[in-house]
């Protein structure tokens, strides 16, 4: 990127639908929705090319990764736990099928999910393979799970967010919530703030420092839907379909 904004273009490589993508140092861990998982070398990254492939019966469409590990949520087929330490040979851990996976969530010891209309899903990672810990119902459609900490926060569909204490995992607790006006698609949480991308209406800033009682204090109307949002230590990112990247400051 130069110093007037603009981005150059340096590689590209054709896959069959890419949605969603992790990097690890030179190696990109890629959904490639019915194409399954791939794995990229970027070393070069002018010639980034396919190092290693898993084929699925899941349309691969959103991925967190840790600790040699992609964990991939497969849509209306559900979750796929792969074994990426060998880059070139991914290697099937785990598969279950689930109401409707969109949005995953991964930490040191606990694998979260979003499962549509069957709410928000916990899982241990301590063993070899994910182990059912707990299910909190809500009553919307689970869509996306962010967690920060000992909180949730879930993209609970055309219900808003909810914010949901985790502190003991066998037991989570929904502790507050708010409406964003419009289908909430995706979160994203920074320490006080969770960012959310809703349907028609763009971006949601909320503010969670009172858990309890989260309400929205900032948003900006895109052009088209609210997609997906990312946020690091400067930026706020909202992908708003054909209305394109939109990139926003904040005070943390």
């Amino acid at each position: 990127m130069h110093d007037d904004g603009s981005i150059d273009w340096i590689g590209h490589l054709e896959t069959t639908e890419a949605r969603d993508l992790v990097v690890n140092g030179s190696v990109v861990a890629l959904c490639d929705g019915s194409a399954g998982f791939k794995t990229i070398d970027v070393s070069d990254p002018r010639n980034p090319r396919i190092i290693g492939s898993s084929s699925s019966p899941f349309f691969n469409s959103a991925i967190a990764c840790r600790d040699g590990r992609a964990y991939i949520a497969g849509g209306l087929g559900g979750v796929e736990v792969l074994d990426i330490t060998d880059t070139a040979h991914p290697r099937l851990v785990w598969r279950d099928e689930f109401s409707e996976v969109r949005g995953i969530h991964v930490d040191s010891r606990y694998l979260y999910f979003a499962d549509g209309f069957e709410g928000f899903r916990i899982f241990s990672i301590m063993e070899e393979k994910p182990v059912p810990v707990a299910v909190l119902d809500t009553e919307g459609w689970n869509c996306d799970c962010f967690v920060l900490d000992d909180l949730a926060y879930l993209a609970d569909g055309g219900n808003g967010i909810k914010v949901v204490d985790v502190a003991d995992r066998e037991n989570p607790t929904l502790v507050g919530a708010v409406d964003t006006g419009a289908l909430t698609r995706n979160v994203h949480a920074v320490p006080g703030l969770v960012f959310a991308a809703v349907h028609t209406s763009g971006i949601a800033a909320v503010d969670v420092s009172d858990p309890a009682n989260p309400f929205i204090a900032a948003r900006y109307r895109t052009v088209d839907d609210g997609r997906g949002v990312w946020v690091d230590e400067r930026f706020v990112y909202l992908a708003s379909g054909s209305g394109g990247v939109y990139v926003f400051t904040y005070e943390p």
